[in-house]
């Protein structure tokens, strides 16, 4: 059995990634996601990667990753699970994941429907992640409010870059 200082310090990285994570989101993975037209492949050079989005794949690979390393660092669920509203609304993002299952039957455009499939599985598994971190450590509601608002007010300040600068430039 491991022990509970282990389980504090994967915790804690554990919610490090995920605020990190949760920053990234508007910024990096903002874009619209599931279009057969965008690429799976990682920008090649270093300025593509720091400053344009990612291919909406990309989360949920890392969303995937942050699951498995809380499935597998943190201490077991207790054996009675109370069901709350917090389950509740995690549960629906899984929810969303099955029933756009039923997109492949008769499915015209089939990259289009596994695209989806992977962008809806990723924001379950993140929800999912989120959740158990959450429960492992409510003092980390208040750090992913603040990495969404702090995200999402660089993302404004670049598009205002953008609209009064950038359009000239281009």
């Amino acid at each position: 059995m491991m022990s509970n200082s282990f389980h504090q310090k994967s915790t804690g990285i554990l919610s490090v990634i995920a605020v990190f994570l949760t920053f990234l989101l508007p910024i990096k993975f903002g874009m619209i996601a599931g279009t057969p037209e965008v690429a799976f492949a990682i920008p090649g050079n270093i300025t593509t990667l720091m400053f344009f989005n990612w291919p909406p794949a990309l989360f949920s690979f890392f969303a995937g990753l942050l699951l498995l390393g809380v499935v597998s660092l943190t201490p077991p669920f207790p054996e009675k699970q109370k069901i709350t509203p917090h389950l509740l609304i995690t549960m629906s993002w899984v929810c969303l994941f099955l029933s756009s299952l039923t997109g492949v039957i008769n499915a015209s455009v089939v990259d289009f429907i596994l695209i989806q499939l992977v962008h809806f599985a990723g924001l379950a598994c993140f929800a999912m992640a989120v959740y158990r971190l959450l429960q492992l450590r409510p003092e980390l509601k208040l750090w992913l409010i603040n990495a969404i608002i702090a995200s999402t007010l660089l993302t404004a300040f670049m598009g205002l870059s953008q609209f009064i600068s950038g359009f000239q430039a281009t």
